[in-house]
């Protein structure tokens, strides 16, 4: 089974109000039934640089090792809460049962993988 799957509208990056932008144009889906952390974390990383868009700058940038989110005060590294926060609203975390799907919270144990990843996948902060 595929581990993410592309469907009708982006990733949900709700505003103040909560309500979805224009500009998404695709949800991503995580098939996190099988715990493949490996290919997981690298869905909901390309979920996060999707999420990046054509923002500029980019909301989701690393500086060096550290997986960084930008805010009205500057550059904040991740910490789990932060980025369970943001990977539940640019990707649909599901498991596969009997009965169908269930969508599930991102894992924890996937965000403690990403957050231990030696080098992000996400674009490097050039502006420093």
């Amino acid at each position: 089974m595929e581990l993410i799957q592309q469907l009708g509208d982006p990733p949900a990056m709700a505003n103040e109000n909560s309500e979805r932008t224009d500009e998404q144009l695709k949800v991503v889906r995580i098939d996190v039934t099988d715990e493949d952390v490996p290919g997981a974390a690298a869905q909901a990383w390309a979920a996060l640089r999707a999420a990046n868009g054509q923002r500029q700058p980019e909301q989701f940038v690393r500086i060096g090792n550290i997986a960084c989110l930008r805010t009205a005060s500057g550059l904040e590294a991740f910490t789990p809460a932060t980025l369970t926060y943001w990977l539940a609203r640019t990707a649909i975390f599901f498991k596969s049962l009997k009965s169908g799907e269930r969508i599930v919270k991102p894992p924890r144990w996937l965000v403690n993988d990403m957050l231990a990843e030696r080098i992000p996948q996400l674009p490097e902060e050039s502006g420093l």
